[in-house]
Parts: structure tokens; C-alpha cells; sequence
């Protein structure tokens, strides 16, 4: 889809000419959920004025728990294909910790859940009044993804040297395990799809955006509608919140060598909302790979979303 790559290259370029450097990286984030917001409020919206919609929930509930059950069990047990080894020396990882960024992560799912509720009852009470928002709606969640993008294609190349420098450092075999872990995903999810009859193109587009809520739900919208969206937003939201609640059992049962496979299932958010939680649940070796692991998926994620949800049909 050129109107992704084109939203995340604009970004990209946006931050290489160095617009905006001196507003600070926390208005730049704030910026980034507020557009968040709108654009899951857009979702809802949609998704009130859908006829079906008790019937959708019902099952769509179920099927995005599975789904998240399977992508991040799928990811963490194709981690144990690949060998152990030990990990080289690499240096502190200066990252925020804490109960602050426990309660980042918490707050952002509730903004996120809140929209798509909100907007979901003003879909509803449109609907109850006659009034057809869904041109309005589908219209501003275009617009919202591509600022979105855009933004979120500034971050990426905020990190990006960060990001390569760490793998540089560490070897090949970093670069290996974000793609294990995504095969690993995958086929969680087909397995899933498989045993609870999920539509094979919802199921293999959801996963593929390896706990990336925001962008899977919007892309998914626009790709299959209201019900696929819905799946891509609560699959991948569900897959986030297992994240924090099982690492730091993870990371308490597995070796030293064998820590980064905790990381595989935290999908691409171990670059920016889980990566302080393994900052703080485990040693700089893994930190460092949870950075460059939730890279490498979230680059592959706005290519993989689409031609997975493509493919599976």
C-alpha cells in the first residue's frame, strides 16, 4: 500500500531535515497520542454504525484472545529452535523504569480502549437518529493514519542509530531472532485460525502486526471493514497486555543465555511501550535486543499487515 510507505518515508524525511528538533521528543509523543485517539475514536465510530454489531462482538472477543494467546506463544516457542548461547558484553542500557512506565503502558491501553468505547456509542446514537457518519468516519481515519505514520516514521529514525549500532555490535544472530520469532507468530496465529475457525486472512493479518494495535486495527478497517479492524485493534492490544504480565515470569524461569527469548513475544512494542518493562525485568544484553528486536518488526509490520491479510484470502 504506497500510502503507508509514503506516511512512513514523509517521517522519515522529517526528521533527517530536522523539522521541529527544538519541541523536544515529549511533544512529539504527545502529539502521537492524540492522533492515537482519533484515530481509534474514527474506528468505533465505524464500528457503532455496523449492523451486526452485538453478533461481531461476540465472537470477535473470543477470537482476538486466541490470537494473541497463539501469536506470542507461537513467537516464544520458535525461540527455542535457535541455540543458546552467551551473550557479549554490552554496555548500561539507559532507559526510564519503574512503576512510571508500568503505568505508561496501562494508561495508554485504557486511551486506547476508551476511544474505540467512545466512539463505538457515538456510532450507536447516530445510528439511533438516522444520521450516516461513516463517510465522515472513513474519511478521518485515513487522514488520522497517514499523520500518524508520519509520526511514527520520525520515531524509527530517532532510534535508528541506536538501533543499529546495538545490532552491529552483537552479530548477525540478532538480526536472525525478530524473524524467528515472526514465523513463530504466524504460525500461532494459523493454528488458532485453524481450531476456532477464524477467517484465514483476519487471522494471518492481525497476528502480523505483532502487538502493534494501533496501526493493525486502522489498517485492517480499511482493508475488511469494521469486524476485521476490530480484531486487528483487540488481537494485538491483547497480545500487549499479556506481555506485561507474563515477562517477569518469563525472565524468572529462563536461564541467563536464554533471557532474549522473553523478549519474542512482546512483538513490536519492545521498541517503545514494553521496552522499559524489559529494562527494568532483565540485563543489558536482553534490553538491547528487545530495542532492535521491536525495530525490525515494526518495520516489517506495515508490509506483512496487508499482504498477509491479502494472501490468506
Amino acid at each position: 500500500m504506497i500510502w503507508l510507505a509514503a506516511g512512513l518515508l514523509g517521517g522519515i524525511l522529517l526528521y533527517l531535515t530536522g523539522f521541529g528538533k527544538a519541541w523536544g521528543e515529549g511533544l512529539w509523543e504527545k502529539a502521537m497520542t492524540g492522533l492515537l485517539v482519533l484515530l481509534l475514536l474514527s474506528i468505533g465510530i465505524q464500528l457503532g454504525l455496523y449492523p451486526d454489531l452485538k453478533d461481531a462482538l461476540s465472537r470477535l472477543g473470543l477470537w482476538s484472545l486466541v490470537l494473541a494467546v497463539g501469536g506470542a506463544g507461537g513467537a516464544f516457542l520458535a525461540g527455542f529452535l535457535y541455540p543458546l548461547r552467551r551473550e557479549n558484553g554490552v554496555e548500561k542500557v539507559d532507559l526510564p523504569k519503574g512503576e512510571a512506565s508500568s503505568r505508561k503502558i496501562w494508561v495508554l491501553a485504557a486511551l486506547a480502549v476508551g476511544a474505540v468505547i467512545l466512539g463505538t456509542g457515538v456510532g450507536l446514537g447516530a445510528a439511533s437518529l438516522g444520521m450516516d457518519l461513516s463517510l465522515l468516519a472513513e474519511g478521518g481515519t485515513r487522514l488520522f493514519l497517514v499523520f500518524l505514520l508520519v509520526l511514527i516514521g520520525r520515531q524509527m529514525a530517532s532510534q535508528g542509530k541506536d538501533v543499529w549500532q546495538r545490532a552491529r555490535a552483537e552479530g548477525w544472530h540478532w538480526l536472525f531472532r525478530p524473524f524467528l520469532g515472526a514465523a513463530g507468530t504466524l504460525l500461532g496465529a494459523w493454528g488458532a485460525a485453524l481450531i476456532f475457525a477464524i477467517p484465514l486472512p483476519w487471522a494471518l493479518g492481525s497476528a502480523a502486526g505483532f502487538g502493534w494495535y494501533s496501526f493493525t486495527g486502522v489498517v485492517l478497517t480499511q482493508l475488511g471493514g469494521p469486524e476485521a479492524g476490530i480484531l486487528g485493534f483487540l488481537g494485538n492490544l491483547f497480545r500487549e497486555v499479556l506481555t506485561v504480565i507474563l515477562v517477569p515470569f518469563l525472565v524468572a524461569l529462563l536461564p541467563e543465555e536464554g533471557r532474549w527469548r522473553a523478549v519474542l513475544p512482546g512483538g513490536a512494542t519492545t521498541m517503545d511501550t514494553t521496552l522499559p518493562l524489559y529494562a527494568a525485568a532483565t540485563d543489558a544484553p536482553t534490553a538491547s535486543f528487545a530495542l532492535v528486536h521491536g525495530a525490525v518488526l515494526s518495520l516489517l509490520a506495515p508490509l506483512l499487515v496487508p499482504f498477509f491479510f491479502g494472501w490468506g484470502g
